[in-house]
């Protein structure tokens, strides 16, 4: 793990030995040092295959747009400063109805995840949707991760939380 510059100084093993410029994420692949997370996310396609399904499948394209909808709906809320209670309050509304959104999307599905099966879509949602429930917990208040609101969200979670590959590099509230 490695600290985000909003965080502090990235650690000089990193800067040092994979990303000069401390980019995140980076993965060293056959040699080579990738710092977008799309590019590593085809990179790691080419090399070892799919996840599930390709990153250039229809319904794999539209869940990740859906993840840019979401993670726009939060960083407006979370990231920028109400101007009033209302314009608060709108901005609120429109997180809540994104995650709604989001929530009946994964329950379409006879599994947890996005597709049924742990896939793609999973690994693009997993590092915002993690920091959407602990900032907006720490900074709103709000509790993504409620079974009564977000049920499929949080059936998402707990399916995670069952993989060793997840638990292995889950973040937490303290950390983010």
């Amino acid at each position: 793990k490695v600290t985000m510059f909003c965080y502090g100084e990235k650690e000089k093993w990193y800067t040092n030995k994979i990303s000069n410029r401390g980019m995140l994420p980076a993965i060293k692949l056959d040699g080579k040092v990738i710092t977008e997370s799309d590019v590593i996310l085809e990179a790691l396609e080419r090399t070892f295959g799919s996840l599930h399904r390709s990153m250039l499948d229809p319904n794999v394209k539209r869940l990740r747009d859906l993840e840019r909808v979401l993670f726009r709906a939060w960083c407006s809320w979370l990231c920028y400063e109400s101007r009033d209670f209302e314009e608060e309050m709108s901005s609120k509304s429109r997180f809540i109805e994104v995650a709604k959104f989001v929530d009946r999307t994964l329950g379409e599905n006879k599994g947890p995840f996005f597709l049924g099966s742990f896939s793609i879509v999973d690994v693009v949602f997993v590092p915002y949707v993690e920091r959407m429930n602990a900032s907006l917990f720490y900074y709103k208040g709000f509790l993504l991760r409620d079974e009564k609101e977000f049920p499929n969200l949080s059936r998402w979670f707990d399916a995670l939380e069952k993989r060793s590959t997840y638990r292995g590099m889950q973040s937490d509230f303290h950390t983010h």
